[in-house]
């Protein structure tokens, strides 16, 4: 068993330790070792991925600020010049968006992702993040007068705008947002759209990094439809600050409708 967990390396994690079949202390501990090679074996998978999938993202925008680039350079006399700079702008600030993303990700864990619990009002919060989100739908608010519980303020005002973000790329006419509590022990937030809605299917799916659904869910064709992991992100700090994040039906009509549940901890 030393000897063959001494040969596993980072390339190989696929093997096991032979296990033997009695029900000692020796095959306890083989079987321990296995399942932990087991977790290994699954996270680096899960990081190749999550590195194959970062790379293609930022080879995007790369490609097209170059090409636009390029053919300025290429045609100096004829070239639209502020057509071409109004696309690498925007292209940089998507790339810029998908850098700080990625760098919240690659220090994500439940203790490095909350970094400290402050006395907050969720609502008040919650009312600062509307007002400085950029909107060409109309946005309802209902929020109660105060809803008291500790967290991080920094993250909690990013779960927020992540979901009112994505709530108003998609919208057709409108956008609800609702911060309340469920009862003496739980914070309540709802952020609701009246998009196309997203399929059963897809309700947890919809969480994984770098996600995006089909076209028919976003409202404007053609322009930025995110990071895809925007939503990815408000799953890890509300699983950090000990909450749950769900994917609902939208009453009366299509549309998606995300609720989050944080514990009130004073």
């Amino acid at each position: 068993m030393r000897a063959e967990a001494a040969e596993i390396t980072g390339s190989d994690l696929h093997r096991r330790i032979p296990e033997p079949v009695g029900q000692d202390e020796i095959g306890r501990l083989a079987r321990t070792l296995n399942s932990m090679l087991g977790r290994l074996e699954s996270s680096a998978a899960r990081q190749r991925r999550f590195v194959a999938d970062a790379s293609h993202e930022l080879r995007t925008p790369l490609t097209s600020i170059r090409t636009s680039l390029e053919v300025g350079l290429a045609h100096p006399d004829r070239a639209p010049w502020p057509e071409l700079a109004e696309r690498a702008v925007t292209e940089t600030s998507r790339l810029q968006h998908l850098v700080d993303a990625l760098l919240l990700l690659a220090r994500y864990d439940d203790s490095a992702l909350l970094n400290r619990r402050e006395h907050l009002d969720l609502a008040a919060l919650a009312r600062e993040v509307v007002a400085a989100v950029p909107s060409d739908v109309p946005v309802e608010v209902q929020l109660d007068a105060a809803v008291h519980m500790a967290g991080d303020p920094g993250q909690l005002n990013r779960l927020v705008r992540n979901l009112l973000d994505n709530a108003v790329r998609h919208a057709r006419t409108k956008v609800s947002v609702t911060v309340t509590t469920d009862g003496p022990h739980t914070a309540l937030i709802e952020v609701a759209d009246d998009g196309p809605g997203i399929p059963t299917a897809d309700h947890e799916r919809v969480f994984d990094r770098f996600v995006r659904l089909q076209s028919a869910r976003t409202r404007h064709h053609g322009d930025a439809t995110g990071t895809g992991l925007g939503l990815s992100i408000a799953r890890d700090i509300t699983t950090a600050h000990g909450g749950s994040i769900t994917l609902a039906d939208t009453p009366g009509g299509p549309g998606a409708r995300f609720v989050v549940r944080l514990p009130i901890v004073h």
